[in-house]
């Protein structure tokens, strides 16, 4: 032997691996030291498990003896190669036909043979088995390519038809079996996409189906693998002698099955040919997968609400898709944007950093642009990008794209109608107190103007409610002309508004500021069929170091009630007198909240007196406070205090279960049936609880709901008609009469005195004041008289004082009255005495 070279594994591996030649390499012992892959495929077993094998092992037990001693002559022959002919064995126990071919080599461990292995016969399964192999491998790389460049539709109708057509032909068979099953159809059958002879099926039979539903298994039939009775009734119809089929998918996901068939006899199929189709099944397969990720993907993207936008980055970077929402968001058509490069949609900044670095560093970026930037009707698009980094290299992206523009202005109009007036379109209370917070934050230098429209209801009653909105908007207009940019008008309330100003600084320029606006809004303003001079009263305020905005407010607030007070259309600086006044309410209310529950309040009880005969017809409860330090406190000084704040429920409460024990206790000492009037303050007659109030007041001092008269006055009927029209009928129900205290003072009692379930009218003791002095203060209270008279209620007449006036009153037909004539309040122990010795009231 003549070769000075020396053959390695690792050379026979870069010689042979990509060869199809059928190749061995044995020692002197021929025990297989390397096998080429065509010859392990042959086989049908992996290298590492002929390596280290006998070579005679792989050889027809009657061919081992011969093939021996050719190769142990191919030792001692330095030249040309002899041959032997032999038999091959797989593993399967196939026979395999063979001629073989040796040469001696020199291994690395000493001498050895390359075993070379051809066809015997030029049909031989060898040379049929390589050739397809290398056919089916063309045909599938082809199929992949074509799948990766179809459009989905020619899928199914081009690529997937053309290799069922080339299943039988390779494989070795007569006709194609293909059957693909859809596991997602609603009703659970299956649809047939192709089957025999490569003809799509109108109307599967029943064994297809059965096919397609088999459990996930190789179906083998042929010369020696009888068929099962299953089979059997498919193949016999169709004149199959031998049928193969594999599986499509997997078992988590199994999509069918392909397989060939065979209508002659004897026929028999390798392992190769499972191989061959299974390779085939697998294109189809992905066919299958790339359909149904392409319908999820449809599906996810394209009917998707926000606008898609897909992109590749590095040097080939570009728009790879988008859906049609994005067409619609942007109005730009989808040939326009795909295939354009990434920089079409640059310039976006996010934070100061270039969108993509902040992709590239955090995988998300979040962002909002004006587009198009060169339109007029721009829109607001809020971005959110997602990228895959691989290698530290921004590589793919996906562009959600939302036209959040008309949510943008919704949401300026909510935020501007959450801190602005309805009517007026100016700063409402809550966005005004925010206002004062945050300036008192950075500077004590600010004033504060309240101004509250003087009788807007008596103007908003007689003109109605539209023209009371034409008053409010006029006069916020009005203020907003009188001050500077940098100072705010605000509506506080009903008929309120606020000023906040830094530039006015002391109380010469607040005097001089409000003076300019007592005037401006004091010209007439221009209803539709009359105009009205409205008048203003103004309450200044300014700030100190310490002072919280709501006491700001306060101050102010307290202010225009001074200049109310003193006469209206006016203006009244917070000063030291005022701080004084403030903190005696404050005191007031203070100790009035101690004083619950304590005893302090007391009910004094006054007479009231038939006219006719001067009978003593019952008393009205009229509230004291017998304060530690001041002493005995009339209502007309904490009432009002109470009703302004939280204490009225309380406090009201507390009177009223007071007054009926005392009535309870007096009606004995005088011996008569007497009826007892209490008063309802507006905060109580406002309450759902009144009702209850009454109720367990009723109860708790056994008095006869018919002796009591509750009273109310004008300006709480009118404050909430509907809902105290529905108290006073409840309170009506229990059994009590109802009264209007002080009539004639308000503006609407004739207009709405139908509307109310009242039996009693008292006249106001201003009116009773002018009689015999005043002839209009005697017409009116002739006119309430004739009202009464014609709507059968009886009439009280408050503050009567001397006899001339009861006489008067007797005269013109008045029922009852009260006042010191007939006897001033008084504790209620004191009542049988003063009753006993007057000599005004019979009993």
């Amino acid at each position: 032997m003549r070769d000075d070279h020396v053959f390695t594994t690792a050379w026979l591996d870069a010689f042979y691996s990509t060869s199809n030649e059928l190749v061995t390499v044995i020692d002197v012992d021929a025990t297989v030291r390397w096998v080429s892959p065509s010859l392990s495929l042959v086989l049908d077993a992996a290298p590492n498990e002929l390596v280290g094998r006998s070579a005679l092992e792989m050889v027809h037990a009657d061919d081992v003896e011969r093939l021996a001693e050719n190769l142990i002559r191919r030792f001692d022959i330095d030249g040309d190669d002899l041959g032997a002919q032999c038999r091959l064995v797989a593993t399967n126990g196939a026979e395999v036909p063979t001629f073989i071919t040796a040469r001696a080599i020199e291994l690395e461990h000493g001498p050895g043979l390359v075993v070379r292995m051809t066809e015997d016969d030029p049909s031989s399964r060898i040379t049929n088995d390589l050739r397809s192999r290398l056919v089916v491998d063309e045909v599938i790389r082809e199929a992949r390519s074509r799948l990766r460049r179809s459009e989905p539709d020619d899928r199914w109708t081009e690529v997937v038809p053309h290799l069922i057509d080339q299943s039988a032909r390779l494989v070795g068979g007569d006709r194609a079996v293909f059957v693909l099953r859809d596991p997602h159809h609603p009703t659970g059958q299956r649809r047939i996409d192709w089957a025999v002879d490569g003809k799509p099926f109108a109307d599967p039979s029943i064994e297809e189906l059965q096919f397609a539903d088999r459990a996930f298994e190789t179906i083998w039939v042929d010369a020696t693998h009888p068929p099962t009775s299953l089979i059997q009734s498919y193949m016999e119809p169709r004149g199959f002698a031998g049928i193969l089929i594999t599986p499509i998918g997997d078992p988590t996901n199994h999509r069918g099955a392909l397989g060939v068939a065979s209508v002659r006899s004897g026929i028999q199929w390798t392992t190769n040919d499972l191989h061959l189709l299974q390779s085939i099944a697998d294109v189809i397969d992905d066919a299958a997968t790339l359909s149904e990720w392409q319908d999820r993907y449809e599906l996810a993207v394209n009917h998707a609400p926000l606008g898609v936008t897909l992109l590749r980055f590095g040097e080939q970077g570009q728009v790879l898709d988008v859906n049609d929402r994005h067409g619609e968001i942007t109005g730009l058509p989808a040939d326009m944007v795909i295939g354009a490069p990434v920089e079409a949609i640059d310039p976006w900044i996010v934070d100061g950093q270039d969108w993509r670095e902040v992709l590239a560093e955090t995988g998300t970026a979040e962002f909002e642009v004006a587009f198009p930037e060169h339109r007029a009707q721009q829109r607001t698009l809020r971005c959110h990008v997602a990228g895959k980094v691989v290698d530290g290299e921004l590589r793919l992206g996906v562009v959600h794209t939302e036209d959040v523009s008309e949510r943008l202005q919704l949401a300026e109009r909510l935020a501007f109608a959450a801190s602005h007036d309805a009517l007026t379109g100016i700063p409402n209370r809550g966005s005004l107190i925010n206002l004062l917070h945050e300036t008192l934050a950075r500077s004590p230098e600010l004033t504060v103007m309240f101004i509250d429209l003087d009788d807007f209801k008596d103007v908003n009653d007689a003109h109605g409610h539209a023209a009371g909105d034409r008053i409010l908007t006029a006069v916020a207009d009005r203020l907003r002309t009188l001050v500077r940019d940098t100072d705010v008008v605000g509506r506080v309330g009903g008929d309120e508004f606020v000023i906040v100003s830094t530039a006015i600084t002391d109380a010469l320029s607040a005097a001089s500021v409000a003076d300019r606006m007592l005037h401006a809004v004091s010209q007439p303003i221009d209803l539709e069929t009359t105009s009205v001079a409205q008048t203003i009263s103004i309450g200044v305020a300014s700030a100190e170091s310490g002072l919280t905005a709501e006491e700001l407010l306060a101050r102010a607030d307290f202010a225009m009630y001074e200049a109310k007070q003193a006469g209206r259309n006016r203006y009244a600086i917070y000063d030291d007198h005022t701080r004084q006044r403030v903190e005696e309410r404050r005191q007031l209310i203070a100790d009035m909240r101690a004083a619950l529950g304590t005893g302090q309040f007391e009910v004094w009880l006054q007479p009231e007196v038939r006219l006719r005969d001067r009978r003593l017809v019952g008393f009205e409860a009229l509230a004291r406070w017998r304060h530690p330090q001041r002493g005995l406190v009339s209502a007309a000084d904490f009432i009002a205090a109470a009703e302004a704040t939280d204490l009225m429920m309380p406090l009201g409460a507390e009177l009223f279960g007071t007054a009926c024990e005392a009535m309870a206790k007096i009606r004995p000492l005088v011996g008569r049936d007497l009826h007892l009037r209490v008063n309802l303050s507006r905060r109580q007659l406002l309450s759902d609880s009144i009702v209850d109030l009454v109720a367990e007041g009723l109860e708790t001092s056994q008095l006869d709901p018919s002796s009591l008269c509750c009273e109310i006055t004008e300006t709480a009927l009118i404050d909430d008609p509907d809902g105290v029209v529905d108290r006073l009928e409840r309170l009506r129900a229990t059994g009590v009469q109802l009264a209007i205290d002080d009539f004639g003072t308000g503006y609407s009692s004739l207009t709405h005195l139908h509307q109310f379930p009242v039996s009693v009218l008292k006249i106001d003791q201003s009116f009773v004041r002018g009689l015999g002095v005043d002839r209009d203060a005697t017409m009116i209270i002739r006119s309430v008289l004739g009202l009464a008279s014609s709507l059968d209620l009886s009439v009280v007449a408050e503050g009567v004082e001397t006899d001339e006036q009861r006489r008067l009153l007797l005269e013109l037909g008045c029922d009852s009255a009260q006042g010191y004539y007939f006897g001033r309040p008084m504790p209620p122990l004191d009542i049988p005495a003063h009753v006993e010795a007057s000599t005004v009231i019979r009993h």
